[in-house]
C-alpha cells in the first residue's frame, strides 16, 4: 500500500509533473480535472465549483465558498 498524497494545482509548478505517473492519492485543485482525473478535487471559487459539478466529475469533491 502506498500512503503518499499529492496536492496538485494548475500553475507552473505542475508543468513537469505527469499526474498519471504518481503512485498514491492525488488531490487536485480547481480546473485540474480538465487535464487528468484526480482522486479528490477541491475548489473555493463559485464559478469553478459550478464547472466541476456540470462536468460530471464523480469522485470526492470538497467545496467551500466565502
Amino acid at each position: 500500500m502506498n500512503d503518499s498524497v499529492y496536492v496538485l494545482g494548475n500553475g507552473f509548478s505542475r508543468k513537469n509533473i505527469n499526474p498519471n505517473q504518481l503512485k498514491g492519492i492525488i488531490i487536485g485543485c480547481n480546473a485540474c480535472y480538465r487535464d487528468f482525473e484526480p482522486d479528490v478535487i477541491c475548489a473555493i471559487d463559485a464559478g469553478m465549483i459550478f464547472d466541476i459539478v456540470e462536468s460530471g466529475f464523480n469522485k470526492k469533491c470538497y467545496f467551500t465558498h466565502d
